[in-house]
């Protein structure tokens, strides 16, 4: 998280801006939530999709996680050069249109890919295949190799407030509600503007993609009227 986030900062300078609204989902909320608390300075509001700002853990999140959900998270985060020998092509549109959780014994069926959901187009999951083939997932895989270290890292801000304007929105059937409701939003986002649920589940903002930027838009709004 301290890299990321100064990349981050380093785009604004690079841009010559002083500070700007940060918007992310998933992983990306993390990113914004953290920003908002590394550089506060550079932050004017923050939004976060899906994943509500969290405080520090007690401990390292890690266990804390497999403790919870009874099953080893990064058992299965193996090197590159192993998940591409699985398979392409067909086989990468099964792994990215699943909806059951990866296993060994999974990956080693030869099972047809599900129809993609109604919002996800042939053509945009065309390209994610060909964006996974090319790439692996290690990049995104990381971020979970990397829980506990951000732990230690952002060790001097465990108790650091989110004070700029902020918003949160989920879909009503995102799965991370189930663990990570942001019921104590209030306490650690001093100036909460809006908590906002709509019909939809996680990629709310490729479901939803209209209410998502109504609801961005009128935050960003609220903003300029109290500039």
């Amino acid at each position: 998280m301290i890299q990321l986030t100064g990349d981050l900062a380093g785009l604004l300078d690079w841009l010559e801006v002083e500070e700007a609204v940060f918007v992310g989902h998933d992983w990306g909320a993390a990113t914004v939530w953290n920003m908002a608390l590394i550089h506060a300075d550079r932050v004017r509001a923050v939004a976060g999709l899906s994943v509500p700002f969290a405080p520090r853990a007690a401990g390292p999140p890690l266990e804390i996680i497999e403790r919870r959900f009874r099953r080893r998270l990064l058992h299965g985060l193996v090197p590159r050069a192993r998940r591409r020998r699985r398979g392409a092509g067909p086989r990468r549109a099964r792994t990215m249109t699943s909806r059951v959780v990866w296993t060994a014994e999974w990956a080693a069926e030869d099972g047809e890919a599900e129809a993609p959901p109604a919002w996800l187009s042939e053509e945009d999951l065309a390209f994610y295949v060909e964006t996974f083939e090319r790439t692996g997932f290690s990049g995104g895989l990381n971020y979970y190799r990397n829980i506990d270290r951000n732990w230690e890292l952002t060790a001097p801000y465990a108790e650091q407030r989110i004070t700029q304007p902020s918003m949160f929105l989920t879909g009503d059937a995102d799965g991370v509600r189930r663990f990570m409701p942001g019921d104590d939003l209030e306490e650690w986002l001093t100036d909460l503007r809006a908590r906002v649920v709509i019909p939809g589940g996680h990629w709310i903002q490729q479901e939803r993609p209209m209410e998502v930027n109504n609801a961005l838009l009128e935050f960003f709004a609220g903003l300029d009227a109290q500039a």
